[in-house]
């Protein structure tokens, strides 16, 4: 009997073991239906693309031999990627740096940024450890050692310019636990158990295996997915899709007995809706190449830079962000390696025992910056800044130093573009200030240019005292007591009296092509912030793109038009964006070009001054030069310009810089800001062009002269079209009398006249005078 039982009892566990057996095996077999299916798809229905550069991808590098092949498919065309880290054994990791030196510097690609990563080994466990705990992006790309290889055009598409699906998204993986990998048929969305390299998933899923004790050595992959499924109330651990033709190990279960049932979906079109993305990508807003470090000592100093540094980074370029504190390197933020604000989230590095000196850290970056920018402040960390960049390997590297107080006030260079930025310390702005007797009105000047910021440049001070009269010992006074820490100061003081047109005219003349000059008469006051316009006008169109260069743009105004002064019946009150408004211009608060200079603040370029100067020797000639002498003897006697009232101005330099102007075709930049406000201001003081005049008629024309000054606080500065200065061609264009024209209109104009008056028809050589007066 017990033997009977015995039999039994054995039957019956081997009955059980068969049909444990046999429902393992079912639930193995058994694929997603319809309704995990038709879940899946409505994630996709309802999913947007990813940010941009919000996407880093982990490649790992066994050899350095094929790295380029492997890169190509990541910089061949616009993707999300901000960076790519790559992890490589220690004694690859020299040729590997080799590898992306020679292939970030060809120019032909706008790459993300490459970081190295070395590791001991490339398992996965240890990416997955990388991925936890170095990664800042809000995506990863988890690559194999062959990168996109094998993956068709589409799929590649998907991984590098993601939808936000919050699941690990891949064409190769298994559809169970215990089923080999395998690419599912194109455009079909499947559950997976887990997938294997390359797939995109949300950093989120990384967090949850910050605990690598999680994770088993033998099948990291299919246990971060078990982590994941458990995370969700679907239970769904990853998605399997391809948008390509099968190349190889399919799943043929799948694409017979789970074909997608499209009758739950009559509208949706996965292949479709990629396919548009994928349109989209190929035509991206144009964003820059370039490469930005940024290096403060502390986070409070980076997040007053914060504004630009967004902006930047929004723009498209890379940063680099190293912070430090000279005597306190070894330091923790209480929010981590990483600033934010409204527009952008970016990761810093810190000074450590691995990385002691700026440049390690320097050379630890596998592209090199376009810019670095730090303070003007030396302590032991930023001058070894400009120690390290002696060497020859970073003589293409801009350095641009701030002062810690004009940062908050910086907002304005994050509208620069690279090749303005590369430009930075090449134009010298000197300031040329014109005086005689009135020490009131000269102190008042002084403070305002003392009180302004200038963002770490050197300015030249040149103070130009014309002998009065009635001299004034008080003048000289004011200089003497004068302090200016921007750079040196020159006083020029006239013994003879000689008046306003050789004071202003002789005030200041170019060194060389790259100075300026921004000449200001006692009466007048400035913003703080007009170094800020002068400058970021400068760059732009001095120097920024060759489509914003002219030879017609001789100085850019400081102060705001608010009259018309050169009307034959006399000066009218202008208001520049009631005209552009009137006349249908899409952007009214734009700046704009007027051939009137201005005399109450304003930067004058070195080939018009230079010219000027020639021109107004040839104009004062009184020895009738003929045409063997070299000079044109019909220097005409009637007006030059026709019909303004400058041509009243015997005493005034202004009329022949008109005569000029009109002659040549030229013109002013002028601000054009809400309100009048203003980079500078004159006060309406009596002198040279102003006379004694009763209080009612001051009080009357001071309301007309007299404009607010632009405040420090806010974004005044980028209160512009795109909050930037505009493209050369969208400039409004203005003549003297104020009507609107155009750059072709006014230098057809000029070469008429020129023809008039000196009988000739070729064109003048630039910046030319001879040339100007039709001698050849």
């Amino acid at each position: 009997m017990n033997r009977i039982h015995r039999r039994r009892a054995l039957l019956l566990l081997l009955l059980l073991l068969l049909v444990f057996s046999l429902f393992s095996t079912w639930r193995v077999l058994t694929l997603p239906g319809p309704h995990s299916t038709d879940h899946v798809v409505r994630l996709f229905e309802r999913a947007l693309p990813i940010d941009a550069r919000s996407l880093t991808a982990i490649l790992p590098v066994s050899s350095p031999h094929n790295l380029s092949a492997t890169l190509a498919p990541l910089l061949d065309s616009p993707t999300k990627l901000a960076r790519v880290i790559l992890v490589c054994p220690q004694p690859i990791l020299s040729d590997v740096r080799k590898t992306l030196a020679q292939l970030v510097y060809t120019g032909s690609h706008q790459h993300p940024q490459f970081s190295l990563y070395p590791a001991s080994h490339l398992h996965s466990h240890s990416l997955i450890s990388l991925a936890a705990s170095r990664v800042k992006s809000d995506w990863i790309l988890f690559l194999n050692d062959d990168g996109l290889a094998g993956v068709g055009k589409r799929t590649r598409d998907m991984l590098l310019n993601p939808l936000a699906i919050p699941l690990p998204l891949g064409p190769t993986g298994a559809i169970s636990r215990r089923s080999t990998s395998c690419t599912p048929p194109a455009s079909v969305p499947y559950p997976a158990s887990h997938l294997s390299p390359p797939f995109v998933a949300p950093l989120s899923v990384f967090h949850l295996a910050a605990n690598l004790s999680t994770l088993g050595y033998n099948h990291p992959w299919l246990d971060l997915a078990n982590l994941v499924s458990r995370s969700r109330s679907d239970h769904l651990a990853a998605v399997l899709l391809n948008l390509d033709h099968l190349t190889s190990n399919p799943c043929p279960a799948l694409s017979i007995r789970h074909s997608l049932p499209t009758t739950l979906h009559p509208n949706f079109n996965l292949s479709a809706k990629y396919a548009s993305l994928a349109a989209d990508w190929q035509h991206p807003q144009t964003s820059p190449h370039g490469t930005f470090a940024l290096a403060f000592p502390t986070v409070s100093d980076l997040y007053a830079f914060l504004p630009v540094a967004c902006r930047l980074f929004n723009t498209g370029y890379s940063l680099n962000l190293l912070l430090y504190r000279p005597n306190h390197l070894h330091f923790e933020n209480a929010n981590g390696t990483h600033v934010w604000s409204d527009d952008c989230r970016l990761s810093y590095d810190v000074l450590s025992i691995n990385s002691p000196s700026f440049a390690h850290w320097l050379a630890s970056l596998q592209h090199l910056p376009d810019i670095i920018v730090a303070l003007t402040e030396q302590d032991s960390v930023s001058s070894g800044i400009s120690t390290t960049l002696q060497h020859e390997s970073y003589n293409h590297i801009t350095l641009v130093r701030l002062p810690r107080e004009d940062i908050p006030h910086s907002y304005w260079m994050g509208s620069l573009s690279l090749l303005e930025w590369q430009n930075w310390n090449v134009p010298e702005i000197a300031i040329s200030v014109i005086t005689t007797n009135r020490p009131r009105s000269l102190h008042r000047l002084l403070l305002s240019l003392s009180h302004s910021l200038y963002f770490g440049d050197t300015v030249l001070l040149r103070i130009n005292i014309d002998q009065s009269p009635d001299p004034d010992p008080d003048t000289l006074r004011v200089v003497r007591d004068l302090h200016w820490a921007h750079g040196d100061v020159v006083v020029h003081h006239r013994v003879v009296h000689g008046g306003l047109l050789p004071a202003v005219v002789e005030a200041w003349y170019p060194h060389h092509d790259h100075s300026y000059g921004v000449l200001l008469e006692d009466d007048v006051e400035v913003s703080r912030l007009f170094y800020a316009w002068a400058k970021m006008a400068v760059l732009r169109y001095r120097y920024g793109d060759p489509s914003n260069l002219s030879p017609q743009l001789f100085g850019i105004s400081l102060y705001q038009q608010k009259s018309i002064e050169l009307r034959p019946e006399g000066r009218r009150p202008f208001d520049a964006r009631a005209l552009f408004a009137a006349n249908g211009f899409e952007h009214p608060a734009t700046p704009y070009l007027s051939q009137i200079p201005c005399s109450w603040g304003a930067v004058y370029f070195p080939e018009q001054w230079r010219e000027f100067h020639e021109y107004l020797a040839v104009r004062f000639s009184r020895t009738g030069p003929s045409p063997s002498s070299g000079i044109n003897a019909g220097i005409p006697t009637q007006d030059i310009v026709p019909a303004v009232r400058s041509n009243k101005w015997k005493k005034s330099w202004k009329k022949y810089f008109i005569e000029l102007v009109y002659l040549r075709g030229y013109v002013m930049l002028y601000p054009n800001y809400d309100g009048y406000a203003s980079l500078s201001t004159n006060h309406l003081e009596v002198g040279a062009h102003v006379r004694e005049m009763g209080r009612g008629e001051y009080l009357r024309r001071k309301e007309m002269f007299g404009l607010p000054l632009m405040a420090l606080g806010g974004a005044a500065l980028v209160d512009l079209p795109a909050r930037t200065l505009p493209p050369w061609r969208r400039l409004p264009v203005l003549n003297l009398t104020g009507c609107l024209s155009t750059v072709d209109e006014l230098i057809g104009q000029g070469a008429a006249r020129r023809a008039d008056l000196f009988d000739c028809q070729g064109p003048a050589l630039p910046y030319d005078v001879p040339s100007l007066f039709c001698v050849h």
